[in-house]
This record gives structure tokens, sequence and C-alpha cells, in this order.
């Protein structure tokens, strides 16, 4: 049977003087935050201005060593549900992203992308957001108290070379693997993870990384993670080439104390994209085992996108982690069960409106999630999105242990 939904805060939980120092505690933090991205606008504007009236012909500039562009975006989010121990609770995620980019004659390119991030609400008293702040990388904490949490993280810093086919990265970086669009298993420095209200957010890692690419559909990469001790560090080399319209990619290497060889291929067949993904892993700590996925997607006359994935995980076992900031448990995406169905649906009710919808099926936990979401662009700056995720699941299992969440989130990017 479904969860019910979660109760109202009792009001003994918190009293109204706090309740009071709570929203305009939140009042105070977003209009700061809004008057940021005001002043940064304005900046920009009277920048181009001031660039309009004072043009001179190319040919009288000075070459330029370094371009920097800058951008970035606001984050507001807003979950309810309840914790592992039962209680109701409230969170406001507010999250300032700060990008920075520098060109310098197209060979060099650093990126630097910061987060500011603050967390309000009941859910700060719980013990399952203590476990979130020992979750890495946990930045550096500026504020901790029972009223508001705030930190800020490098989402991305990194620094990188390219010279005719050579490409070297150093710092912390996304390096996107597998082809699969719920389960990826050949992804394992990055994974996606589709219990997550932000799907989009992928934490980088801090890599050494090389990429040759030899002709326009090859490409030969080399990937260091470094750590502490040697057997904790992680090393893979990538290949990936085109062949009869089939993209191929082989992987092997060693990811932390495991020895994993991963292959992927993807090909488009009767306007359907189709394509499967595995890895054989070898353990020292556990028996060796195989994860594949197999799936495919297709986009009809009427925009609805219809993606269907098979996934099978040869190393089953349930593992309970701790809530994250948005409200839910992270399980890892790869583990939920040892044979899983997924579907993904999109369709553009409007031009500016979309929905979204994802169903996981865990069989032998006999669990099931489900996220429907709806978005909808307000202008061209600014996205609204609000929706659910709920759980259900035989009695003991993970699914059955998870709690439903609501949310609702605004967007807003700024910059160029």
């Amino acid at each position: 049977m479904w969860h019910m939904m979660p109760q109202p805060l009792e009001h003994g939980s918190m009293n109204f003087k706090k309740l009071y120092g709570l929203g305009l505690k939140l009042t105070i933090l977003t209009a700061c935050i809004l008057s940021c991205i005001g002043l940064i606008s304005a900046s920009e504007n009277h920048q181009d201005q001031s660039e309009k009236a004072g043009q001179v012909s190319e040919d009288s500039q000075t070459p330029q060593i370094w371009d920097f562009s800058f951008k970035g975006s606001y984050v507001n989010l807003s979950s309810g549900s309840r914790s592992l121990e039962d209680n109701a609770f409230f969170s406001n995620l507010q999250r300032l992203r700060l990008e920075l980019t520098g060109t310098s004659e197209q060979t060099l390119t650093i990126k630097i992308i910061s987060d500011l991030e603050a967390v309000l609400g009941n859910t700060l008293q719980t013990s399952d957001f203590s476990a979130f702040k020992q979750q890495t990388p946990k930045g550096f904490e500026i504020v901790d108290t029972e009223d508001i949490f705030l930190r800020h993280r490098l989402y991305r810093a990194y620094l990188q070379y390219q010279k005719d086919n050579l490409q070297i990265t150093l710092g912390r970086q996304r390096i996107a693997l597998g082809v699969s669009k719920i389960w990826s298993p050949t992804d394992l420095l990055n994974p996606f993870t589709p219990l997550s209200i932000e799907k989009e957010e992928r934490g980088g890692v801090d890599a050494l990384r090389f990429e040759v690419h030899s002709a326009p559909l090859t490409q030969t990469s080399l990937t260091y993670i470094p750590s502490d001790k040697w057997r904790d560090s992680t090393l893979m080399g990538r290949c990936i080439t085109n062949i009869s319209e089939h993209d191929f990619s082989v992987s092997v290497g060693k990811f932390k104390r495991d020895y994993v060889l991963g292959v992927d291929v993807a090909r488009n067949f009767a306007g359907a994209g189709l394509r499967t993904e595995g890895t054989y892993t070898v353990s020292p700590d556990r028996p060796n085992f195989f994860r594949f996925t197999l799936g495919g997607d297709y986009t009809f006359k009427n925009s609805f996108q219809l993606v269907l994935e098979y996934y099978y995980n040869g190393l089953f076992s349930v593992k309970e982690q701790p809530l994250d900031m948005n409200g839910t448990v992270v399980p890892d995406p790869l583990d939920l069960a040892r044979n899983n169905l997924g579907i993904l649906g999109s369709y553009d009710i409007t031009p500016l409106l979309r929905s979204n919808t994802y169903l996981i099926y865990a069989v032998e936990n006999r669990g099931f999630f489900l996220n429907p979401e709806i978005a909808y662009n307000v202008s061209q700056n600014v996205d609204l999105s609000f929706g659910g995720m709920f759980f259900y699941g035989r009695k003991g299992s993970l699914f059955d242990r998870l709690q439903n969440v609501y949310y609702f989130r605004i967007q807003w990017f700024f910059g160029r």
C-alpha cells in the first residue's frame, strides 16, 4: 500500500517565535542573493553600453591574451517529507552558482564554478541531515546552527590545455561515461541518480585526464584520480570509435580497489535510439560480478518521448544510506535490485510547459518509484518546476523505508 502523505508539523515542534525568525532569515537571505544578481546584471548592462559607446575598429584593437566570460544561476528548492524517525520536516535549499571561464588563445581554458549553498528548515535538526554533512565533497562550512546551514563548495575547478588533437584537464571536472539514460554501470565516476530531485546535478571528481582525438569519431582517454593510498585511487583508460554507424566504447582500469572492464554500444535504427552497456568487475573484497543495461528511446510526432530500460545487477544488496538535503534517502542507484525496469516519459504540453515522469520497478524488492514533474519556462532566464517522489515496496525493503517527497523549485539564470 502506498505511503501516506506527510503529516503537517505539530504545533509544538516549532513555536511562533522560531517560525517567525526562520521566515525573516529566509527573506533576508533571498533578498541579499537577488540583490547580488541585480548588481551583476546592472554591471553587465553598463559594460555592454560602454562597449557600444566606445567601439573601435578591429584593426586598431590590441590582441587580448585572456578572454573571460561570466554567468551564473540562483536556485530555490523547497521540499517536504518525513525523516527516518518518521518526523515531518521542511527543507529550503538556496544556491547561488557563479561560473567564470577564461580562455587564452584557444589553448588554455580555466573554469571555476563556485556554489554558495544555504539550507533552512527544521530538517537541520534531524539526524539525517547530520549524516548528509559528512558526504563529500564537504566544502567549507560558514554557518552551522539549528536555524541555518551555510557552506561554500567548488562544483567545478579545472585547468585545460588543448593543442591539435591533445587535450589535458587537471582539477575538479565532470567525466561522462556510458550511454544509458537511467542506469549506467560504466559511469562509475559521476553516476546519474534517478532518485534525486536535481537529476542534472553531477558532482565532479578531482582528476588528471588525457584525451587524444585521433579521428573525428575516435577518441582515447586516460583518467587518474589520486587518493591517499594507491589501493583507493582510480586509473581508467577508454577508447571510443564508430564502426558501421555503431558507436563503440571500451573502458578498462582500476576503480578504487576493484578492476573493471566496461563496454557500451549505441546506434540509431528506424528513428529510435538503441543502446546497451555493461561492466565486469573483479574485486578483492567481494565476488566478481556483472552488470548491464539494455534500452532505447523514441520521440513521437506529437513531441512525446519514451525511454525504456532494463538493468541487471549481478551484485545485489540493499544498503540503508543517509538523507540528502532534498529530503530523500540516497541509495546506490546501481543497487536497487537484481532486475530493474525503468520508464521515462516526457511530453511538451505547450512550447513552455513540459511534463516528465520517471517510473522504476525493482523486481526483487517489489518496489516502485514514481516521480511526476511539471516544468514551466516562465521567461528566457527563469524556470519553475514542481513534483513529487512516491515510493512503495514490500515491508522492510529499501522502498518501504523511503518516504514520499514533495518539492517546488525555481531557477534563475544570468550572465553570458
